[in-house]
């Protein structure tokens, strides 16, 4: 019976490795919407984007990093943290010719509105920003 319990507790302890790690090897807080990355000016501040509120809220890497083929995300979040995958979004949708034909504003807004629209996919989740000014720094 006592090794059936340390298996499990060795079992739990991977799982909860391996599902929190990726949370942690993010920088707390990330910079998004240099201004050197839109030429024609910026009408707001950049975003300071908390990676840890969006962790915290039970949201992996996938809910924001991804990579689609087919219409599907196969992102694999460790190619995050391998270095295999850029992790910024300008890295895909910065530049002449963006991923998927989005460029880097049209891409980080339609990733984010959805949860910081006036109704979000999730009523019970309070508490994010709502207007432009509660993401985007004052200028």
């Amino acid at each position: 019976m006592r090794a059936a319990h340390i298996v499990i507790a060795a079992l739990a302890a991977a799982l909860l490795c391996a599902f929190a790690l990726p949370g942690f090897a993010q920088p707390d807080s990330v910079t998004i919407g240099n201004p050197a990355d839109f030429p024609g000016g910026l009408k707001r501040g950049p975003v300071k984007f908390n990676h840890d509120a969006h962790v915290s809220l039970g949201l992996d890497c996938t809910a924001c990093h991804h990579r689609y083929e087919n219409g599907t995300n196969v992102l694999d979040p460790s190619e995050l943290l391998d270095g295999t995958t850029p992790g910024t979004c300008d890295s895909c949708h910065g530049g002449d010719k963006p991923a998927g034909g989005l460029g880097l504003q049209a891409a980080f807004h339609k990733e984010c509105i959805g949860c910081h629209a006036g109704h979000g996919p999730d009523p019970k989740i309070k508490g994010g920003p709502r207007a432009c000014a509660g993401c985007h720094e004052t200028k």
